[in-house]
């Protein structure tokens, strides 16, 4: 576990999610973090006040503590309401504004498809004028500085694939996860 956790190098295999390359990954990362930071807060706040209530509160032997009981605290119940809707509200229109900004496709991207077979991924690049189309497997190539638009399928039969193939039958989640998605 430790060894996952080097903070001064961390894993250098591609497969750190925190460590965004791209300029999309990048507004993730940037979404992501201020959010994480109000989520400890208000974790912490609640275990404390967990912890507070339960030491406070607890029964003790020879001793009858029982709180007084009160029907209601209109106040506490409103602002226990309007707080968490406050943060929600605030936490909202970051996200919204990168969803609906990330949901753009590219202006002049290089469109990639992926074919998911069974144990291993299929990148077909396109065709260009002065070469022919590349099938590249397991292993997806991106030009510095090229916007990239991935479209995913599983066994396309002009591929060669077919409802019957059972290489065909599988569930897939493509992730890169230095790219955020």
């Amino acid at each position: 576990m430790l060894a996952g956790c080097d903070l001064a190098s961390g894993p250098k295999n591609g497969q750190n999610s925190l460590r965004p390359q791209g300029r999309d990954a990048q507004k993730i990362s940037n979404l992501f973090t201020p959010i994480f930071w109000v989520a400890v807060v208000v974790g912490v706040l609640v275990i404390g006040g967990v912890i507070f209530v339960a030491l406070r509160f607890r029964q003790r032997p020879g001793r009858d503590d029982r709180p007084k009981q009160i029907h209601g605290h209109a106040r506490l119940e409103v602002a226990w309401t309007i707080i968490p809707a406050l943060i929600l509200a605030v936490i909202a229109v970051p996200t919204i504004s990168t969803i609906f900004d990330l949901a753009q496709k590219p202006a002049n991207p290089i469109n990639i498809t992926v074919v998911g077979k069974q144990w291993w991924w299929q990148f077909d690049y396109p065709k260009t004028s002065d070469g022919p189309q590349v099938v590249v497997a397991d292993e997806m190539h991106i030009p510095t500085g090229r916007d990239v638009f991935l479209t995913l399928k599983a066994c396309d039969p002009s591929l060669g694939g077919t409802e019957a193939d059972p290489a065909c039958n599988v569930i897939h989640s493509f992730w890169v996860p230095e790219l955020a998605g």
